[in-house]
């Protein structure tokens, strides 16, 4: 079991035994995007990747790696103090490693970060040898960013940031949302955009795209269709369910729809999506045997079709949301996209007056 433990010793039950090899380890500019909304830092490392801890690997006679010493929570502490702040964000922010505690096969790090009197409080990840610092991370069973701190609440004297997106306007706006079926930023957009639709219904168009490359993965069929022309960033499994969800989204009611994406979410991984989406289909009503016979005759088109949109609007990763045309710039969060796709309204319907929940986002990333 994974523990959360609180100030006072106490502990609550958040995941069951995962460990590395069940985690996807997220980008560096994510997390510190993350950080930035409220914002006093500036991400500095722009690749990417998992930053790592340089540390000693002793090898036996035969060059074979040996396993490493586990480090002390004392000496984590140090490793990734010395990292922030050498390494991830500017001069002038403090760091504060203020608990390690044992997480599987990690230490989970509770880090403060302060500059001009404010503190947020965000978890990291570290190896128990030293070698991998681990900003966030994805759990592949939940398909949900392990908890983040919450942000720290800006005081009463602080002035919101004004909304940087405005939209052309339509009378009916047009949001092109591009994603890949199993790209966990592609799905906080998802997710983002849901009670976006459940309020909005028919006033807004939501309109499901897919990214697609050419030539991805060496081209071979692991990840691609037609000789390399048509692939997808996480394998031929991916795009076989990105072509899957336009058959449902051309053949099925907008609820619907969205009930079947819920569900996968929900209920079907990428190893197990070739068989589970069926069981999804008919917990909401869809005919399987329709969406086979799309799939079978239209496959190629549709991918075809997403490979040409992607160049039109040149999308490169997963997530982009235009509205009416014009790439969306904001947060994933519900009442986000709820005000950028507001914005780009002729005239403003009174559902742009309530306010979505929105929760945690984790990371704002991309694939």
């Amino acid at each position: 079991m994974v523990e959360k433990i609180d100030n006072e010793g106490e502990s609550r039950l958040v995941q069951r035994n995962f460990s590395a090899a069940q985690l996807l380890v997220v980008g560096l500019v994510a997390v510190l995007f993350t950080i930035a909304i409220t914002n006093m830092i500036a991400p500095v490392n722009p690749t990417g990747k998992v930053v790592y801890v340089p540390q000693e690997v002793e090898t036996n006679e035969t060059n074979e790696t040996t396993d490493t010493t586990i480090v002390s929570a004392e000496e984590v502490s140090e490793l990734a103090t010395t990292l922030i702040k050498d390494e991830l964000v500017p001069a002038g922010v403090e760091v504060i490693v203020t608990e390690v505690a044992e997480e599987g096969d990690l230490y989970r790090l509770t880090i403060g970060l302060t500059q001009n009197g404010q503190t947020n409080e965000l978890y990291s990840y570290m190896s128990k040898d030293g070698q991998y610092f681990y900003p966030s991370v994805f759990d592949l069973e939940t398909n949900t960013f392990l908890e983040q701190k919450p942000e720290v609440e800006t005081t009463p004297t602080e002035q919101p940031v004004p909304p940087s997106f405005d939209a052309p306007d339509a009378e009916v706006p047009n949001v092109k949302f591009f994603v890949m079926s199993f790209c966990p930023f592609g799905l906080q957009a998802e997710q983002g955009l849901k009670p976006v639709y459940d309020l909005m219904g028919d006033k807004v168009e939501l309109e499901p795209h897919y990214v697609i490359y050419e030539n991805y993965g060496g081209g071979g069929p692991d990840y691609c269709i037609e000789d390399g022309k048509y692939c997808s960033m996480h394998g031929i499994k991916e795009l076989n369910e990105n072509a899957r969800q336009l058959c449902i989204y051309k053949n099925e009611d907008r609820d619907t729809f969205w009930n079947y994406l819920e569900t996968v979410w929900t209920d079907c991984t990428l190893n197990d999506i070739d068989t589970c989406w069926k069981t999804a289909a008919e917990k909401n009503g869809i005919d399987v045997a329709s969406v086979e016979t799309c799939f079978e005759n239209e496959r190629t088109d549709l991918i075809k079709a997403e490979f040409e949109a992607c160049q039109e609007f040149d999308v490169r990763g997963s997530p982009a949301v235009f509205v009416n045309d014009e790439k969306y710039s904001g947060g994933r969060a519900p009442d986000n996209y709820k005000e950028g796709i507001c914005s780009g309204f002729t005239t403003i319907p009174g559902e742009c007056d309530t306010e979505l929940d929105n929760g945690s986002t984790g990371a704002n990333g991309n694939c």
